[in-house]
């Protein structure tokens, strides 16, 4: 009979009885005590100590017992099988924590379950190498590194958490993993905030936009960023302007993030044409003021005009009218009108000068409110001149009146200073210059004394040019 025992708690676990016969040999005497028992095998028994007790009986019924302890032990250590190289990698927290047994590559024991712990070899501030542990930890500091890992196998279980190093359960083993450390994760990339203004308040050097931000796992090396202007018009300020950032680490892993700014249009000018001019000098200066403008943000202005001269005017040398043409080139359209502001005149006959009228959205106030006034001398109201401003104008035209009046006498060169003196060498001819209210005193008579004479000068005029009249009174 054997009693199986649990080694731990002494508890008994077990009771076999195993048969037994008594054995002969050559020369046996079976009147000595020396006969030979013949028992069958136990089953495996577990380790431990466990109590035999040998009972024997006579054919009339009487036994005797006797009883030891059997102890059964474990002295083979398990066998050691480990990955000889592997590789791990970091987590977004710049860390990895790999279970012991995830080295273990077919180790085994005789007799009883194995049990794994795990350390470092060498010393490392990620963890303590001189404690054997459930797992292993990696840091950013073994990034790009092959760090040596010690696997052990415990045929027995030994307590969760670390343990020194000379802690030993009977039997173990160990074998060596060289585990390479490297980080597949890439760098986060949070772009600004997408953003729509207008051209007015449009930042052109994108500072006010933000800039991206980026986070990694161990470690941040640098963010660049890039600019797309293809569906961008820098001219006129207003498209889409793309900004794509890429946020690299140290491992020269990259991601990228997009910020997308769209920059509205805005056509919002106003116009102040100039005043009709009377000028007294007629060739004078050919600048007779142009048109002024406000709130002249993103609109890219061309001004332009042309003359039409009448020289035939009523109190005036002549007059102009020049045609002022004010296009935006950021929305002109060739195909499309023009605005045609017209000039208000409030004579019938001679146009009465005006001020240039303020073209601006209707309700403005102060100095750039829009001109109220008749355009025609026969209205019967006033006209608000914001009737004519329209923010989405193609162009607008206006005609500015100039009238250029002579008020200098023409200058006369070559008239002689003093009395001439001519000297008459020819025959008198008494059917010229014989008049009886012409009398010449040193002949006393009316019959004068003629002679050619070859008279000259020269006269010019800056307003009439060179259709001058002369005369002349002797």
């Amino acid at each position: 009979m054997v009693a199986t025992f649990d080694p731990d708690s002494g508890d008994q676990t077990g009771m076999f009885q195993i048969a037994g016969t008594l054995g002969d040999f050559t020369g046996n005497n079976p009147w000595d005590p020396d006969t030979l028992g013949i028992f069958g095998n136990t089953p495996c028994l577990p380790q431990g100590a466990h109590r035999v007790t040998y009972t024997a009986q006579d054919d009339c019924g009487n036994s005797a017992t006797c009883s030891f302890t059997l102890t059964v032990a474990d002295q083979t250590p398990p066998v050691a099988a480990c990955d000889a190289h592997t590789q791990v990698s970091l987590g977004t927290n710049g860390m990895a924590l790999v279970d012991a047994s995830t080295f273990d590559d077919g180790s085994y024991d005789a007799c009883n379950d194995i049990h794994f712990k795990v350390r470092r070899m060498d010393a490392n501030d990620c963890q303590d190498h001189e404690l054997l542990d459930d797992a292993v930890k990696f840091c950013c500091s073994d990034l790009g590194d092959t760090v040596t890992v010690v696997f052990r196998v415990y045929d027995n279980p030994p307590p969760a958490g670390p343990i020194p190093l000379d802690f030993d359960l009977q039997n173990f083993n160990e074998c060596m993993v060289q585990v390479y450390v490297d980080d597949k994760l890439h760098p986060s990339c949070v772009a600004p905030a997408d953003v729509t203004v207008s051209c007015e308040s449009f930042d052109p050097t994108l500072e006010t936009y933000g800039f991206a931000t980026a986070t990694d796992n161990c470690c941040l090396d640098t963010i660049t960023e890039t600019r797309n202007y293809n569906l961008f018009d820098t001219v006129c300020n207003k498209g889409t302007i793309l900004r794509t950032f890429r946020s690299y680490d140290c491992a020269g892993l990259s991601n990228a993030c997009t910020q997308r700014i769209v920059v509205e249009y805005i056509q919002d000018y106003w116009i102040k044409f100039p005043d009709d001019k009377i000028v007294q000098v007629c060739k004078g200066s050919t600048d007779f003021g142009g048109p002024v403008f406000y709130r002249q943000d993103c609109e890219l202005l061309g001004v332009s005009y042309e003359d039409v001269i009448y020289n035939v005017v009523t109190d005036a040398c002549y007059k102009i009218e020049r045609t002022w043409n004010i296009i935006n080139w950021c929305t002109y359209d060739p195909n499309k009108p023009c605005i045609e502001v017209p000039n208000p005149d409030l004579a019938l006959e001679r146009p009465f000068i005006l001020p240039g009228p303020i073209v601006s959205p209707f309700g403005t106030t102060g100095g750039w409110a829009p001109t109220v006034v008749k355009i025609l001398p026969t209205d019967s109201t006033e006209t608000n001149y914001s009737i004519f401003w329209n923010p989405d104008a193609n162009c607008y035209r206006y005609k500015q009146i100039i009238i250029v009046e002579d008020t200098k006498d023409p200058v006369i060169s070559g008239c002689p200073a003093t009395k001439l003196n001519l000297c008459d060498q020819t025959v008198n001819d008494p059917q010229q210059w014989n008049a009886s209210y012409w009398f010449d005193p040193v002949t006393g008579g009316h019959d004068l004394c003629e002679g050619p004479v070859d008279l000259g000068l020269s006269a010019t005029d800056l307003c009439t040019g060179a259709n001058l009249i002369y005369r002349f009174l002797l």
